[in-house]
């Protein structure tokens, strides 16, 4: 089962659109648990930096000021039992704005930089049925509103809200190849609207050594309904000008994953992803990940 150890060495896809499959979708979307007693751990950076976005009409428009936003991110997942697998994932985030463009008029938030938590995520995935190479599981995650906001600045860290994600995930795998796919809805509080969420992923490995494995994802995140003028004004604030966490925030995205296994149980991941997204910065995110085994 060494093939499905490796699967685990998942980095939360970061899409063109935002930050960390760090929010409520950052966990693995993977149907395979952990055996009781094993884990996987893995430290990740990303890194997000637009000067356009994706407005209501999945049109782009020219910021007030750019944004970079860099993500540290802690990932831990471990086997209470054979079938019973417990989720954590702790994002820092380190987010600025630039010089105000020189084409724009009216109001615009402050030049600054905001270091805050990210939306704290917590998740149990319960293994319901597995024969031969498929499995069937089911997740409940959480994310904690333990984000932080500047109004001056525009610039945001996570959603206001805390959220939850019950979840069906589904999988299947040979010693050189899998498939996986997660869907379900994100309920967030706060007035925020809710999502629905569907992850997929497949990947193979690349070399004869079985070290090199590639990987393509495709995650989406749909708003369900319209907000009112007045709860988006609410809600977004001053955020509405660096387009950082939005209400009625949509994306369908892919991404790009490289696996390298540098030994048992230490391996390495790259990724870029993309996509097509409103009320969202528009440009590639890039991540690297460290990953560990624990046995």
């Amino acid at each position: 089962m060494e093939k499905m150890r490796f699967m685990k060495f998942y980095y939360g896809i970061i899409t063109i659109v935002t930050i960390l499959l760090i929010n409520s979708s950052v966990s693995a979307q993977q149907a395979w648990t952990q055996k009781k007693g094993e884990g996987y751990f893995q430290m990740g950076s990303s890194l997000f930096n637009y000067s356009t976005a994706a407005d209501d009409d999945y049109k782009s428009f020219d910021q007030a000021r750019s944004i970079t936003e860099v993500i540290l991110s802690l990932y831990a997942e471990y086997g209470f039992t054979n079938k019973l697998t417990g989720t954590a994932v702790l994002p820092l985030h380190f987010v600025s704005s630039g010089e105000l463009n020189s084409k724009w008029s009216g109001f615009a938030p402050e030049e600054g930089n905001l270091t805050s938590f990210g939306n704290f995520n917590l998740a149990l995935t319960y293994r319901i049925y597995t024969k031969n190479n498929f499995v069937l599981s089911s997740k409940l995650a959480s994310s904690m509103n333990t984000s932080d906001y500047d109004a001056a600045t525009g610039l945001r860290t996570g959603y206001d809200a805390f959220g939850i994600s019950p979840t069906l995930l589904a999988g299947i795998g040979s010693d050189v190849f899998f498939a996986s796919a997660e869907t379900g809805i994100n309920i967030l509080s706060g007035g925020y609207l809710n999502r629905f969420i569907f992850n997929a992923q497949i990947g193979k490995e690349l070399t004869k050594n079985r070290r090199l494995i590639g990987v393509f994802v495709i995650s989406t995140s749909t708003a369900l309904g319209n907000a009112s003028n007045e709860a988006n004004l609410s809600l977004n604030g001053t955020s509405a000008f660096t387009s950082l966490y939005q209400n009625e925030r949509t994306y369908y995205a892919g991404a790009f994953k490289f696996g390298y296994k540098l030994s048992d149980y230490w391996g390495l991941w790259l990724s870029i992803g993309g996509g097509y997204a409103k009320n969202i910065g528009r440009n590639p995110v890039y991540s690297l990940a460290f990953a560990y085994n624990l046995r």
